[in-house]
């Protein structure tokens, strides 16, 4: 088992995902956060008191409207009192969470860090976590909503996120941006944080169907509109596109030919990916998967020159097999300040209890490699690589400097 300290820059949006809703908010889990109610109370006991202090002045004047006003008074402190209690319990419902995840990533790492039966079930859970990680990013929310429920990962779960995100990126395929406008809306603050353009992007996308479908007053209008805020930042995007009004009815094809990016139907899928990954940074998410990021650091420290060779290839080798061989061909080469040896038939590691041995033909194998294809009766022993036979004498230990 490998020691579980090692993965915590990894486990970092573990954490992370469910703090940020706590704090600065979530429509699908927690629509204001801490920050925003605190604000909000205070926005409604600020205007209960003004009411009441505004009444006090004209005391007197109006009996039947003072009394109208604090019923209504009374009515609206009820109605915060709800709000209140109901965010209260929300936010009680993500801090168990947020703890849950916390005391899942302490108990390996500071109360059970020697016990192995601790240290299994720790990895076990791990590898549910991440394969439902996989599930959700690849949109197979029937299996993970399965998966959740079997394993009792619900606290574990990020499923409302990724199904938000998901529709949105329906809606973007089927060319509708209102989903993903309204997101961008109600993120707003934190996207401007981010410098996110998706918000432009995606108005840019609404003005350039309009010049397709030749309604150029309405795109004009469309522009009037949205486009005067993002002058100062991106003047030279602007100007490009407002062009199109022009370029649409040249029967110039080169120069039409110069803005293809802006007029291609690929554009909405490529809105679609970039919404994805804005998606990823609000919600402090990696980009991709933690499942693969996590198999390729473990490739990119098994990956040598001789994985790339056929003829040094090792079945056992997990950079050699087929499937995991495709994942790891772009990865870097490991570096190895000591080196080694593995046999080629046992798979382990050859050192001093299990000795490098020469073969006359110049091939190594292990000694309990060797072992295995020795014919005891005859006292030969067969290469595993040729077939040749050879006697046990003729073998030889090899030394290392």
């Amino acid at each position: 088992m490998g020691e579980p300290e090692l993965d915590l820059s990894i486990e970092y949006p573990f954490i992370k995902v469910v703090q940020e809703c706590i704090v600065k908010g979530n429509p699908v889990r927690e629509p204001l956060g801490f920050k925003n109610a605190k604000k909000y109370i205070e926005k409604g006991i600020h205007s209960a008191v003004a009411k009441v202090q505004s009444l006090r002045k004209n005391l007197g004047k109006d009996a039947l409207s003072a009394d109208d006003v604090l019923a209504q008074d009374l009515d609206k402190l009820r109605s915060l009192k709800s709000k209140y209690m109901e965010m209260l319990r929300t936010e009680d419902r993500l801090l168990d969470i947020c703890k849950k995840r916390i005391l899942h990533l302490l108990e390996v790492q500071v109360h059970h860090k020697d016990s192995w039966e601790v240290n299994e079930a720790y990895h076990i859970t791990r590898m549910d976590r991440l394969l439902l990680d996989h599930f959700l990013r690849e949109g197979y929310f029937d299996t993970s909503r399965v998966f959740t429920k079997e394993l009792e990962l619900d606290d574990f779960s990020d499923m409302d996120i990724f199904t938000e995100s998901k529709e949105i990126v329906v809606g973007l395929l089927a060319h509708k941006c209102e989903a993903a406008i309204q997101w961008c809306v109600t993120h707003k603050t934190k996207l401007g944080g981010m410098k996110s353009t998706m918000e432009m992007q995606l108005r840019i996308q609404e003005f350039v169907e309009l010049v397709k479908l030749e309604k150029y007053k309405e795109a004009v209008d469309y522009a009037k509109k949205h486009f005067k805020k993002y002058m100062e930042d991106h003047p030279d995007i602007m100007k490009r596109v407002m062009t199109l009004l022009a370029v649409s009815t040249s029967f110039n094809e080169a120069l039409k030919e110069n803005y293809k990016d802006l007029l291609s139907e690929t554009r909405w899928g490529s809105l679609a990916g970039m919404f994805m990954q804005e998606s990823y940074r609000l919600h402090s998410l990696t980009s991709e998967s933690l499942l693969s990021l996590t198999l390729q650091a473990g490739l990119a420290s098994l990956r040598t020159t001789f994985c790339d060779d056929p003829a040094t290839k090792k079945e056992r080798c997990p950079t050699c097999s087929q499937l995991l061989g495709q994942l790891a061909t772009m990865l870097p080469y490991s570096y190895h300040l000591h080196t080694s040896v593995v046999c080629r038939v046992t798979g382990e590691v050859m050192n001093e209890n299990n000795p490098p041995m020469a073969l006359p033909n110049g091939y190594v194998f292990s000694e309990k490699g060797l072992q295995m294809r020795m014919d005891k009766a005859k006292n030969t022993v067969m290469c595993p690589i040729t077939g040749a036979v050879f006697p046990m004498s003729s073998v030889q230990k090899v030394y290392f400097c």
